[in-house]
């Protein structure tokens, strides 16, 4: 939307025909979690947004790798429902993040005691804006110890923000 609040389309306006997989909600908004018939990636829509949606009435082409599609795990890895880049991220803690740690993670996520109140995940996330600012909310208590690449994307995320102000 633009600042006189019309709607600015991306594609030039072009429909999107996708397959969906499940409509979650998050923060609010319903989601259309979903996939392109060639595209390898999952990707979200919010459906408060969509306009004249409708179901298409050629047949769906059936994607195997999809077939036990776990909303809860793409739920722990993106971040506000905006996707990134997946890739397996170690972070450090300190021990009054723990709750939100499994919070956002789950309970399944293997914690490694790194130090006396230091501790360690590596755990699939996909990178975005959205983790970023995450990680920042945190002041502190929560670092991001590898990949090099996502390191050097987040203190960009940060100079940029300091730029800013």
């Amino acid at each position: 939307m633009d600042y006189k609040k019309n709607k600015v389309y991306r594609k030039d306006g072009k429909r999107y025909v996708v397959n969906p997989l499940v409509i979650v909600w998050n923060k609010d908004n319903y989601y259309l979690v979903c996939y392109y018939d060639n595209h390898d990636d999952i990707v979200t829509y919010r459906i408060d947004r969509m306009e004249e949606a409708e179901e298409e009435k050629t047949e769906r082409i059936y994607r195997k790798e999809f077939e036990g599609f776990d909303i809860e795990k793409y739920r722990q890895r993106v971040f506000s429902m905006f996707g990134g880049e997946e890739q397996e991220i170690t972070l450090q803690f300190d021990s009054t993040m723990i709750d939100e740690v499994f919070d956002k993670f789950g309970e399944d996520v293997n914690i490694v005691k790194s130090d006396d109140n230091i501790y360690r995940l590596k755990i699939p996330i996909q990178a975005s804006k959205t983790f970023f600012a995450w990680v920042v909310g945190t002041q502190g208590k929560m670092r991001i110890i590898s990949p090099q690449s996502v390191c050097e994307q987040f203190n960009a995320f940060v100079k940029k923000i300091k730029e800013e102000y």
